[in-house]
């Protein structure tokens, strides 16, 4: 005798995440304005009415699929902050390896990738990512670079009061592989080596090599 719940049910508590798959996909697709709502019924399977059982509107299901790439990435980062004991550089080339995975091999490059293209359209998109995750990660990367002050790995400079700043090199990569990759193929292991190479020579107290 089966001790789970019955098949319907279950049919219906997964069909939110099954939408916001559906959704995640249309929106890397076809961008943010380029997708309706019947878009993501026919991927999914559904009729658009049982959508809006479940998300108001399309910037609702938006939000969520942003929030399925961005969420497991932010919530990995402040596991490693959290847990961390070594050194604080360690940790911070860690942090940008980590980035440049999910911006380079990862679908939260469809995410930047929406906001560049779309985010002055559509500015109430780029102020949920801002809060939801964007804000999110800057505070971490000011307590990574506190605490590599605090231990004397890491010069104080005006990085600190601008943190995101660490991971620009990381976006420069996204953008280029938008515009101008067909014209000048730089791989992403030589925009990672020279990330790693800008920044922690940058903030490195011993001005030692990276």
């Amino acid at each position: 005798m089966s001790s789970g719940p019955p098949i319907r049910r279950r049919r219906k508590d997964e069909r939110p995440d099954e939408i916001v798959e559906a959704g995640f996909q249309a929106f890397a697709e076809s961008g943010f304005h380029g997708t309706t709502l019947d878009d993501v019924a026919k991927r999914a399977g559904i009729t658009k009415g049982t959508i809006y059982l479940y998300f108001d509107s399309k910037q609702a299901l938006f939000e969520a699929a942003v929030q399925s790439r961005s969420g497991p990435l932010l919530g990995e980062v402040e596991g490693l902050v959290n847990g961390w004991d070594s050194s604080m550089e360690a940790l911070l080339r860690l942090m940008i390896q980590t980035m440049h995975a999910a911006i380079n091999s990862g679908e939260l490059k469809h995410v930047f990738r929406i906001m560049i293209a779309e985010g002055e359209r559509f500015p109430e998109l780029t102020k949920f990512h801002y809060e939801n995750f964007v804000s999110k990660f800057d505070a971490i990367l000011e307590q990574v670079l506190s605490r590599g002050i605090a231990t004397g790995e890491f010069r104080d400079t005006p990085v600190n009061r601008t943190p995101m700043l660490v991971m620009s090199p990381g976006l420069m990569t996204l953008i280029w592989r938008m515009t101008f990759h067909p014209y000048k193929n730089i791989s992403p292991r030589e925009f990672l080596d020279g990330h790693l190479d800008l920044v922690l020579n940058g903030l490195r107290a011993g001005g030692q090599d990276a």
